[in-house]
């Protein structure tokens, strides 16, 4: 008798062992996961999901992490039913209600996605990219004042990284306020000042404040180093402009120009400035240029060339000109055309 019950309870014994090593496995199999998912290797993760739930088939916390995972190939239909499962089997598995709303972000399902965020907000009160996400559900649906109300929630969470600054600071601008939106990406650069786009977004609401020589500064440090973007030309140049720092402002539009030969604004702006410096020759030939490339403004752009050639002393093309201004001749062409 002592002899079979001791064959039973070694049985009982490894059995009892089996059991804690599948589970210690599936445990180990979502932690091999998680590390090929932070390495970028999003396929094997998923493969060692796969392995944990061959192990454990009501491992929901396996089901959620290979359901993210087909998410980020943007295998949707694969990701929602894992996600599914993960809630099936733990309905307060918060972050499975989360990923399923981006699933349904990404596939332009708003609606649902939005009541799976909002499901998370009732699980989770305290994460501001709930409310970051769901300001622009709200936005995407046309929930104006709802979005205004989550943006207001999520700019109140302090930010501590370079990254988390710079999204505080792109919504307070969207609320309005420059002046925190400057505070933020200003800690930002404290930060990390080596990232040049920061420079290039702060010169932007330098150029709202209309603090020019700020915002050239800060396009000085950017364009040390990215010297191929030609936005960041005209935007520093039209900053000389705006101080009547002129021949600086052709210098840039022409350093634009040399990277896009295809914009009308870049021709009729410089052309403005030679006007601006009494240089109606090269202005003529850039304002030329801009109705080549089909300027927006038309009659702006007539109004200007007429201005050119009348300073040129070409009374009859001026006339010309006026004459396909519209309301901007009225003067010209009252005193020189017999308008």
């Amino acid at each position: 008798m002592r002899a079979a019950f001791s064959k039973l309870g070694m049985v009982l014994i490894f059995m009892i062992l089996a059991y804690f090593s599948e589970a210690q496995n599936s445990e180990e199999w979502l932690k091999s996961g998680h590390k090929k998912m932070a390495e970028g290797n999003t396929l094997g993760a998923i493969k060692d999901y796969t392995s944990a739930l061959k192990l454990d088939l009501k491992y929901a916390e396996a089901y959620l992490s290979r359901g993210t995972a087909y998410g980020e190939i943007m295998a949707f239909p694969e990701a929602h039913t894992d996600l599914n499962k993960a809630i099936l089997l733990k309905p307060q598995l918060a972050d499975a209600y989360f990923n399923r709303g981006l699933i349904h972000f990404m596939a332009k399902e708003y609606e649902l996605s939005l009541k799976d965020i909002n499901h998370y907000t009732f699980l989770v009160e305290e994460d501001p990219m709930a409310f970051l996400t769901r300001s622009i559900l709200h936005e995407k649906l046309n929930h104006s004042d709802s979005s205004l109300s989550d943006m207001k929630k999520y700019v109140e969470f302090e930010a501590e990284t370079p990254e988390e600054l710079k999204t505080h600071c792109t919504i307070k601008l969207k609320l309005g306020d420059t002046s925190g939106a400057l505070a933020d990406i200003s800690k930002a650069i404290q930060l990390d000042p080596e990232n040049i786009l920061l420079f290039l977004g702060r010169s932007n609401i330098y150029l709202l404040k209309n603090e020019f020589t700020r915002a050239i500064e800060d396009l000085n440090v950017y364009l040390l180093e990215e010297k191929n973007n030609y936005t960041a030309y005209l935007k520093r140049g039209a900053a000389y402009g705006s101080l009547n720092i002129f021949d600086a402002a052709i210098q840039d539009y022409t350093s634009a120009i040399a990277i896009e030969r295809k914009d009308p604004k870049l021709f009729f702006d410089r052309g403005i400035y030679y006007m601006e410096k009494s240089d109606f020759k090269n202005a003529k030939s850039d304002l030329y240029q801009a109705l080549i490339l089909d300027f927006d403004d038309k009659e702006l752009l007539h109004y200007n060339m007429g201005v050119v050639e009348m300073n040129l002393g070409n009374v009859a093309e001026a006339c010309q000109e006026f004459n396909q201004s519209g309301e901007y001749n009225t003067d010209f062409a009252s005193k020189y055309c017999g308008r």
